[in-house]
């Protein structure tokens, strides 16, 4: 197999330091996590079927490659779980995004220099990349031999099986990862709106204290004016001038009393004690302008269509419609 167009060391550098994969590497977290016996599985699997001393998930930092997993390394790696990227063939997996196959490395004058070669006398190896996104490559499933050998079809299609695996298990897992965080924000927000909606409920509440202790306080002594109003007009007076007034004066008060039970309906209203029903529009405007002196004026009185009906709260559709027309 030629490599002749093998990235350089710039190149690689810039591949593994890629922002987008750096994010890809901290989201997994996956560097420097502790063993387990999914990934162990894996590993066990390549080197019992393959027949080969060692079986890695690697994961390619910037400096270093970490194992996930690893059976048949040697000491001090073995117990360090990971080397410094000069001993790394899986640096090259992850820079071209592709597969790393070499029967015999001692025939491959990128891997000349390298570590794992001049040192762990790494021969032969076969790395399939492990990737969550179109940029997130994370490193390798990879087998290594100390002799050169000819990796058939069906060893290379586990390995790449195994490396799939892997890849959707990591991607499964942040996928749990991201619903969990969602579920929290959610639950964050479900707490959030409960507690709005008790403050809200405790202020309705005060806000009907509030309206009913002021239309009480006040509802007596404007009702006693109102009654001693009409009880002057009902004497008849001679001046026309005092009966002007004195009829202005009722309405006024009248007007008083209207806006005492506005307040009342309100807050009727914020506590959920007025129901819907089914309103005939035609039959309340009519009401409303019975029942207000300004619209019972022949020059005042509306003219409309049929409204037909609607389904509501009667008494806040007509303030609605007595605001709306006295104010026409």
């Amino acid at each position: 197999m030629s490599y002749e167009t093998m990235p350089s060391g710039e190149e690689i550098a810039s591949s593994l330091n890629d922002a987008a994969r750096i994010r890809a590497l901290k989201v997994s977290e996956v560097l420097d996590a502790d063993p387990e016996e999914f990934f162990d599985r894996q590993t066990r699997i390549l080197q019992r079927i393959l027949d080969v001393p060692t079986a890695l998930v690697s994961i390619v930092d910037t400096d270093r490659q970490f194992f996930l997993s690893a059976q048949g390394l040697g000491q001090p790696w073995c117990e360090l779980r990971q080397t410094p990227l000069g001993y790394s063939f899986c640096q090259y997996v992850v820079a071209r995004q592709k597969p790393l196959i070499v029967e015999d490395a001692r025939d491959l004058e990128f891997l000349k220099d390298n570590l794992g070669f001049t040192e762990l006398n790494v021969i032969a190896y076969a790395g399939f990349p492990i990737a969550i996104s179109d940029e997130g490559y994370l490193g390798s499933v990879c087998v290594v031999d100390q002799q050169p050998r000819k990796w058939s079809r069906l060893e290379l299609e586990l390995i790449e099986d195994i490396a799939d695996l892997v890849s959707k298990e990591l991607i499964l897992r942040l996928e749990l990862k991201t619903s969990q965080q969602m579920q929290r924000t959610l639950n964050h927000a479900i707490e959030e709106i409960r507690e709005a909606n008790l403050a809200l409920t405790s202020a309705n509440q005060r806000l009907e204290q509030f309206s009913n202790t002021i239309a009480h306080d006040l509802r007596g002594p404007i009702t006693a004016l109102l009654l001693t109003l009409e009880l002057i007009q009902a004497e008849k007076m001679d001046d026309e001038f005092l009966n002007e007034m004195l009829a202005d004066s009722i309405t006024s008060v009248r007007k008083s009393n209207d806006i005492l039970n506005d307040l009342l309906a309100l807050a009727k209203s914020g506590a959920g004690k007025l129901e819907v029903e089914e309103i005939d529009v035609d039959q309340l405007v009519g009401e409303v302008v019975a029942d207000s002196p300004i619209l019972a004026q022949p020059r005042c009185r509306p003219h409309f269509e049929s409204l037909g009906s609607v389904e509501g709260y009667k008494t806040l559709v007509w303030l609605i419609f007595k605001n709306l027309l006295e104010n026409a």
